[in-house]
């Protein structure tokens, strides 16, 4: 199984937060935000990064990347429209049954006990997809992806920033291969002109009755907002923004 790290949207949430700076390298503690990402996963899962082209013409992010993950795949391509069409350019370096997770660069989570369950319910089961969950201490919040399942932990049905339910996902998506999400991807391309998220795949595999299993995941951690990065500041006390020159 292989990561795919979807760092090729816009980050529009922080255009005007913090000019000049794109979205995977705002520091957290001495530490890029995209690595806070990469790092809640095992050495032992292969990674891939898509990320802008001009970012790294920009940025020097491909460098940055490969600096921190060598023996890693990183693919530039051009803007996306969001998670799931940069997640698609990471499939096209997958073989065609292999499977694989999409995950984002503004979420981290530390949960020795996931990839134990994760990997157990993939023996038991021949599941097509799996997604975490987490419960919001704020119920207001609403811009996350919202879940509802059954009493085996199988997902009925999956929402967009509706609130169908208390449990918000964490913006991690499996999928059993490429070929699954490809089909899957193509229609939802037909009816969408504006964001594509990876949660619209899946709610058209529950359409169909795919196995999606879901459990709730520990200590997780969100900055995808320019209000939770600063709830973090507060906290942390030491988070700041900065662009490594490297050349």
């Amino acid at each position: 199984m292989k990561i795919i790290f979807a760092l090729a949207g816009e980050g529009s949430r922080f255009r005007y937060y913090c000019r000049g700076q794109i979205k995977p390298l705002i520091e957290i503690n001495n530490k890029f935000m995209f690595e806070y990402a990469v790092n809640s996963f095992p050495e032992k899962y292969k990674k891939i990064f898509v990320i802008q082209k001009q970012h790294s013409l920009g940025y020097n992010l491909k460098n940055i990347i490969q600096n921190k993950y060598p023996k890693n795949d990183i693919l530039e391509v051009d803007p996306t429209k969001g998670q799931s069409e940069s997640a698609l350019y990471g499939t096209f370096l997958l073989d065609d049954k292999e499977d694989f997770m999409i995950f984002n660069c503004d979420s981290s989570f530390d949960d020795n006990k996931f990839f134990d369950y994760f990997e157990e319910l993939k023996n038991k089961k021949n599941i097509d997809g799996y997604i975490p969950y987490f419960i919001p201490k704020n119920e207001t919040e609403t811009h996350w992806s919202f879940i509802k399942f059954n009493q085996n932990n199988k997902v009925i049905d999956i929402k967009e920033k509706k609130q169908i339910s208390k449990y918000a996902t964490i913006g991690l998506y499996y999928f059993r291969n490429k070929i699954l999400y490809e089909n899957y991807y193509q229609k939802i391309l037909k009816e969408s002109n504006t964001e594509l998220y990876v949660s619209k795949i899946y709610e058209k595999m529950i359409e169909r009755n795919l196995d999606i299993y879901t459990n709730e995941i520990k200590n997780f951690s969100c900055f995808g907002t320019p209000e939770e990065l600063e709830k973090f500041r507060k906290k942390n006390k030491r988070v700041g923004f900065y662009i490594l020159n490297v050349f």
